[in-house]
């Protein structure tokens, strides 16, 4: 294990996080398609893994900038993250809860990547690579419009149809 000893470090251990993370997720999120009842929700599904496609492309892009190549690691809160969404669906005793438990382990993944993408843009402006944060940016605002988008359709729809099993 390299030790980190400067922010360029730090941003390159965390675009690998990063990349290593979102190419598990992208096996997860395809295979829980199966799980989700609610039409707009597959929907997103479908749409995130289309970002996650898109921000691997971005992670790889960055590294390029750099001259570095991405290497594998495993990235452990991602692995958390996948257990405890795969947990959860196991566990969800009907759709509708099963959607609402998609819903929420998304949302604790598009918040685990809002960090971390916002942690990358501010190192590379730091640090002057500019066109770096702008890539990894794209990402963020990827994931911040994932999360508004779930928590809508949460909200209006899907928490209140997993209400309705506890009456």
């Amino acid at each position: 294990m390299k030790t980190i000893i400067d922010l360029n470090d730090l941003m390159i251990d965390q675009l690998n996080e990063m990349y290593n993370g979102n190419k598990l997720l992208l096996e997860s999120i395809a295979r829980i398609k199966s799980n989700v009842s609610d039409l707009s929700l597959l929907n997103m599904v479908q749409d995130d893994i289309n970002s996650i496609e898109e921000q691997i492309l971005h992670i790889k892009r960055a590294f390029d900038m750099v001259y570095m190549k991405q290497h594998k690691k495993k990235a452990y809160v991602f692995v958390a993250l996948v257990e405890r969404l795969n947990h959860l669906i196991k566990v969800s005793s009907d759709a509708e809860i099963k959607d609402a438990a998609i819903v929420i382990a998304l949302q604790h993944i598009n918040h685990y990547k809002i960090a971390s993408f916002g942690a990358i843009c501010t190192y590379a402006k730091m640090l002057d690579l500019y066109p770096i944060a702008s890539l990894i940016h794209q990402s963020l605002e990827q994931e911040k419009m994932m999360d508004k988008r779930l928590a809508i359709r949460a909200e209006e729809v899907i928490n209140r149809k997993a209400q309705i099993g506890d009456l």
